[in-house]
C-alpha cells in the first residue's frame, strides 16, 4: 500500500493461508488516494507485483431524495433539497442542480 508517496509497505502476509484473497485495509485517511498492489508467492519465490490499484477509502455518496420547491414567483423558483443519507465515507464537496429546458419533462441520468 502507497499514500502517494510511491514508497510501498506491505499491509498482508498470507503465505500460511493461500485461499484468502482479500482484507480490509484500516486506519486509512479520508480523502487520500491510496494505491495497492498485490504479489504471489510459491515454493521458488514472489512474483513481480501487480499493476496499482488507485482508489480513495470513500465511495460515491448515496442518492439525493429529489428536490422540492419552497417558493416561486413568476420567473423564479426557490428550490431545495436534503444531504444524501450516506456520505459514502468523504464529506460531501458540494452539489449540482439540473434543470430541463422546459419545454417537456426529461430526465437526466449521471
Amino acid at each position: 500500500m502507497s499514500s502517494g508517496t510511491g514508497v510501498y509497505v506491505m499491509i498482508y502476509d498470507g503465505l500460511l493461508n493461500p485461499l484468502q484473497r482479500q482484507i480490509t485495509a484500516k486506519n486509512l485517511t479520508t480523502g487520500v488516494q491510496y494505491q495497492f498492489k498485490v504479489s504471489a508467492v510459491n515454493f521458488n519465490g514472489e512474483s513481480v507485483l501487480s499493476d496499482a490499484l488507485a482508489t480513495y477509502s470513500c465511495v460515491a455518496p448515496s442518492q439525493p431524495k429529489k428536490p422540492f420547491r419552497v417558493d416561486g414567483t413568476t420567473t423564479s423558483i426557490l428550490i431545495q433539497w436534503a444531504a444524501p443519507i450516506d456520505d459514502g465515507g468523504c464529506p460531501i464537496l458540494g452539489y449540482k442542480l439540473y434543470r430541463d429546458n422546459g419545454d417537456s419533462v426529461s430526465e437526466i441520468n449521471n
